[in-house]
């Protein structure tokens, strides 16, 4: 898998390079960070075909999970180190934000763990609808779902992230027809926002740190909520997730 991603790695360096001297969408033009964000992501899908061609799933090595059919944690920790060094060189923003499913261990232990596995299936095609092609959309555990952006306001990542909560509360719920039981399905969510400016070095594994410790802000403030913060504590040494620059986006839902 590692010599895989090494060749992965430097054919999507050589074709960056030439593009970046094209003078319709070149590294000087506005189209350029999409451009680059899709070859960084055909990249990635040519390492799944190769994975998946050699027979690497199931493994710690497979890049998508089976179930969800979202890419897999490992895939994400590529992803975090690349696009963070990329925002700190070039100065651009990027937005991390997790969700995790409210009580789905006794979800599972009350309704079935078949029950548990297919709220996460319907989970992973529903979040998909709500970003971009080129947006990391990861299984990033158990119960939980994480998504990176570049390039997008700290406000459209924060209003996205809302939408999501809201449709998996309207969408997911069911009816437990052995005992007529409703049961709410709810999200609570992180939105880490990182305005980088040109030259800063940003810690991935810090911000999904951060990430992690606001969402469980946010199950100890209800649940079915969102927490968000502009900044986090890799950029100012002195902060932690919880004494960030952060909100609860507002909402009228109950708790779960």
């Amino acid at each position: 898998m590692e010599r895989l991603f090494t060749f992965v790695y430097l054919t999507e360096r050589t074709t960056l390079d030439d593009i970046a001297l094209h003078d319709g969408i070149g590294a000087t033009t506005e189209p350029w960070p999409v451009v680059a964000q899709l070859v960084r992501r055909a990249s990635f899908d040519l390492l799944a075909a190769y994975a998946e061609r050699a027979q690497l799933e199931p493994s710690d090595a497979a890049v998508v999970d089976k179930l969800t059919t979202l890419h897999t944690r490992p895939l994400l920790d590529a992803v975090m180190a690349k696009e963070a060094e990329c925002a700190g060189r070039f100065g651009y923003p990027i937005s991390l934000i997790l969700f995790d499913v409210d009580r789905l261990s006794v979800i599972n232990q009350e309704h079935g763990y078949r029950v548990g596995d297919k709220i996460l299936e319907r989970l992973g095609i529903l979040i998909r609808t709500y970003f971009r092609q080129y947006d990391w959309v990861v299984r990033h555990s158990d119960d939980s779902i994480a998504v990176l952006l570049t390039h997008t306001a700290a406000d459209d990542a924060a209003a996205l992230a809302e939408r999501v909560r809201a449709s998996v509360e309207e969408r997911l719920g069911f009816t437990d027809h052995r005992t007529e039981t409703p049961v709410l399905v709810t999200l609570s969510a992180a939105v880490i926002n990182v305005a980088a400016v040109r030259g800063n070095v940003i810690d991935p594994e810090r911000l999904l740190a951060n990430a992690e410790a606001a969402v469980d802000i946010a199950k100890r403030r209800g649940r079915n909520r969102v927490e968000r913060i502009d900044g986090y504590s890799g950029t100012a040494p002195q902060s932690t997730a919880s004494e960030a620059t952060l909100r609860t986006l507002p909402h009228n839902s109950p708790s779960a």
